[in-house]
């Protein structure tokens, strides 16, 4: 499974962009 820390920080980073 997938840490919950790294999908966050590559969820936010994710959200801005296609913003």
């Amino acid at each position: 499974m997938y840490n919950h820390k790294f999908l966050s920080i590559f969820y936010i980073h994710h959200l801005p962009e296609e913003s």
